[in-house]
């Protein structure tokens, strides 16, 4: 049955949504510096939220105070480490780093099952690599834009799964790991995403609809599987938010998790096209 009153507290959401929208979308068309420290804050602010996430579980938050787990304070430092990488153009050197990261990180984290010391270094890789992606794909000369695009597809997944989902109910997508995902929402935000995608055709004409509808709607199921696989990862530790950090969304994974997953995937493509602005011809 649909919830009779689906958008109750949307409000806080959705300003929260917009400010942080407006300063992403402010940051990658200025582009250069400004899109580094886009990408840095962000890489700055995961690496101190995921060992809270996983290490609420064990009951150690407040986990900074007043002395941290020294698995925690090494995974801080193999971020800074990996991330001056990225900032010096790296991009290899920073993701190899955190894999090898991910291992110590999981050596040191004492106390924890072996399930939960490998999810804890993972949370390195999880950083890196995606960060790794957008700078590279950033770096082609019509990189802004096709970054704005992927952050187009991400957002209406989002709202579009809202809608539908909050709208229409029905079937449960996932109900062991996401109890609020159905199979609506699932469609609304894979439809509203292709369309949003295709749209931008008609800002670039060389562009083919079909394509970035394509495109975008595979990009829309890799973001919400993204989004499954963080709502796994709180389950798990029984964390209903991965931080208070943004109002009426919680952490800046539950704002992120599905452009987490989403950009590798595109960064893969259009590696494997040789081509950075394939999406434009």
């Amino acid at each position: 049955m649909p919830d009779p009153h689906p958008f109750k507290g949307i409000g806080l959401r959705t300003l929260s949504a917009v400010v942080l929208a407006a300063a992403a979308i402010a940051a990658t068309l200025a582009g250069g510096a400004s899109f580094l420290l886009l990408v840095g804050l962000g890489v700055a602010l995961m690496a101190r939220e995921w060992p809270e996430l996983c290490l609420a579980g064990a009951g150690a938050r407040p986990l900074w105070r007043p002395r941290p787990p020294l698995a925690a304070v090494g995974f801080v430092a193999l971020a800074v480490l990996a991330l001056g990488l990225l900032v010096a153009g790296r991009l290899r050197e920073a993701i190899a780093l955190a894999i090898a990261g991910a291992l110590v990180v999981a050596a040191f984290a004492q106390g924890l099952s072996a399930r939960d010391r490998l999810l804890l270094g993972l949370g390195l890789p999880y950083i890196i690599v995606p960060a790794a992606a957008l700078l590279f794909i950033a770096a082609d000369r019509q990189g802004s834009l096709t970054v704005l695009w992927l952050f187009a597809v991400v957002w209406t997944t989002d709202i579009g799964g809202y809608l539908a989902g909050k709208s229409i109910g029905g079937p449960k997508l996932a109900p062991a790991i996401s109890p609020n995902k159905t199979w609506a929402g699932a469609i609304g935000g894979t439809l509203l995403a292709a369309a949003t995608a295709a749209g931008f055709a008609l800002v670039v004409r060389s562009a083919d609809a079909l394509h970035l509808a394509l495109t975008g709607g595979i990009l829309s199921m890799v973001a919400q599987a993204g989004d499954l696989l963080e709502s796994g990862v709180k389950r798990h530790f029984a964390v209903k938010d991965s931080g208070s950090i943004i109002p009426g969304h919680g952490g800046i994974f539950d704002r992120v998790d599905g452009l987490l997953v989403a950009a590798p995937v595109l960064a893969a493509l259009t590696a494997s096209r040789g081509n950075l602005g394939y999406l434009w011809q």
